[in-house]
C-alpha cells in the first residue's frame, strides 16, 4: 500500500479553504499513485470548534463540504476527520468520527470512543462516545481506525486511570494489517517524544505498521506541532513528518523508504512552537504588522525576535516609551536591539503625560516617597500609548 500522509493546518470554520487543503492533497496524491490520503481530525473544519458546534449551520457546512469531498475521490480513498450528527436519538447529538470515503463513496465513519475532558479538552459537552470498532479493507489492506486518545488509552498525564476500556483491544482480535490514528493532539514540552513512544507501543503491541497524522497549526491558544509519524509492526520509527509546518508525503509500505525529519533541542522546539504560534494567529485573525514596545529589556528583545521571525521585519514596530527613569544604556540597548533586526522604530517619551497623573493625584499621593502606585502609572500609560498606535495604524499589539 502506497499511503499520502497529509498533515494540515486548517483554519477553525474555514470549510471551503480547510477543503481546497484536501483536495490538493488527492490530486497529489493521485499523481503520486498512492492508494490512500489519510488527513488530521476533524480536518475539515479544524479542531477545536467548541460551542460553534452547536450551530445547526456549522454542522450542515461541514457536512456539505464532506460531500464536495466525495466527489474528488474517483480512483483513490481517503480518511478524513469530521463532525457528524449522531443517528440516535439518545445521547449527545454529534460524533467525532474520521470519515472513509473510496472511489467516490461514503464507506461510513469510524466514531471516537475516548473523549478526553481533562486540561484544556471538553469533548463530553459536544459528543457522543463509540463502542463500535470497524475494520475496514482497502488496496487488499485491512486496517483498523482511532481518533486521537483512542490510540493511548492508558496514557494519563495526571498519573489516574481515566478510560474504564481499551479500543485497541478489538484491532488485536480482528488482526488487522495496518492501523491509522488521525490527531489533533496539542503540543506542550515533551509530548512529542511522548506521542511518539505511545504510537510505537501500539505498534508492537498490534505488531502491524500504525500511521499517525497530527493536525498542525495554532488554535486560539492551543498550538499543534504536526509530527506525524509512522511506525513498523516491530515498533521501529519508519518515518516522521516535520514539526511546526505543513508536510505532505507519500510512503509506500513495499519500499519502507525513510522519511526523516529534523529533531531539535528543547530551546529550539520551544522557539519553533511560539513562532508558529504567533504567525498562525495574525494571519488567521486577518493581520499582518505588529506593534510592540521596546525597553531595552530581555523580555521584549526575546518578544521582538520572535515577532521578527514569525512575521518578518518589514512587519514589526518597535516603540520606545521612556521616562526619567530611563537609562541612556536601556535606550541604547533597545536601539541596537531594532538596528540588528531591522525593524523600524518610534519613539514617544511618557513624560507629559506621567507629570499630569502625579499633579492630578496630587491630593491622594500627598507627596509620598515614589512606590507602586507611581511606577504603575508608567506601565500603565505606556499601554495606552501602544494602544493608540495599534489602533491608529491597525497593526495587532
Amino acid at each position: 500500500m502506497r499511503v499520502y500522509i497529509a498533515q494540515l493546518n486548517p483554519t477553525i470554520g474555514a470549510m471551503e479553504a480547510n477543503c481546497a487543503k484536501i483536495e490538493a492533497c488527492i490530486d497529489e496524491a493521485k499523481r503520486k499513485g498512492c492508494d490512500l490520503v489519510v488527513c488530521p481530525e476533524m480536518a475539515i473544519c479544524g479542531y477545536m470548534p467548541d460551542d460553534l458546534l452547536l450551530e445547526k449551520s456549522f454542522i450542515d457546512a461541514v457536512e456539505k463540504a464532506l460531500s464536495s469531498l466525495i466527489t474528488k475521490t474517483k480512483g483513490i480513498a481517503l480518511i478524513v476527520g469530521t463532525v457528524r450528527r449522531s443517528e440516535s436519538a439518545v445521547g449527545k447529538p454529534l460524533k467525532n468520527s474520521a470519515a472513509v470515503v473510496v472511489d467516490g463513496k461514503l464507506l461510513g465513519f469510524q466514531d471516537k470512543s475516548l473523549l478526553p475532558t481533562y486540561d484544556v479538552f471538553d469533548e463530553w459537552r459536544y459528543f457522543e462516545p463509540t463502542d463500535v470498532y470497524k475494520t475496514w479493507e482497502i488496496a487488499g489492506t485491512k486496517l483498523g481506525i482511532t481518533v486521537c486518545e483512542d490510540l493511548w488509552p492508558t496514557y494519563d498525564p495526571f498519573c489516574s486511570q481515566r478510560y474504564p476500556h481499551d479500543p485497541l483491544q478489538h484491532f488485536e482480535k480482528d488482526n488487522v494489517d495496518l492501523l491509522i490514528n488521525i490527531s489533533a493532539s496539542p503540543y506542550s514540552q515533551g509530548k512529542i517524544e511522548t506521542r511518539s513512544e505511545l504510537t510505537l507501543q501500539a505498534a508492537r503491541r498490534l505488531q502491524c505498521p500504525v500511521i499517525l497524522v497530527n493536525q498542525v497549526g495554532a488554535q486560539d491558544g492551543l498550538i499543534y506541532d504536526g509530527s506525524s509519524l509512522i511506525a513498523s509492526g516491530d515498533g521501529e520509527l519508519l518515518a516522521r513528518a516535520p514539526s511546526f509546518s505543513e508536510a505532505h508525503f507519500a510512503y509506500d509500505f513495499a519500499v519502507k523508504t525513510a522519511v526523516s525529519a529534523p529533531e531539535f533541542a528543547q530551546g529550539q522546539e520551544l522557539y519553533l512552537a511560539l513562532c508558529m504560534g504567533l504567525k498562525d494567529y495574525f494571519v488567521k485573525q486577518g493581520f499582518c504588522k505588529a506593534v510592540l514596545g521596546l525597553s531595552g529589556g530581555i523580555d521584549s528583545s526575546v518578544v521582538a525576535c520572535i515577532a521578527v521571525a514569525a512575521l518578518g521585519k518589514d512587519n514589526v514596530l518597535g516603540a520606545l516609551l521612556p521616562s526619567r527613569f530611563t537609562s541612556g544604556s536601556s535606550r541604547a540597548d533597545a536601539l541596537a536591539l531594532a538596528t540588528n533586526l531591522g525593524i523600524a522604530t518610534c519613539e514617544l517619551s511618557i513624560e507629559e503625560p506621567l507629570h499630569a497623573f502625579l499633579e492630578v493625584l496630587e491630593p491622594v499621593l500627598a507627596g509620598g516617597e515614589w512606590g507602586l502606585s507611581q511606577e504603575n502609572l508608567q506601565s500603565r500609560i505606556r499601554g495606552d500609548l501602544l494602544m493608540a498606535i495599534s489602533n491608529e495604524k491597525g497593526y495587532l499589539l
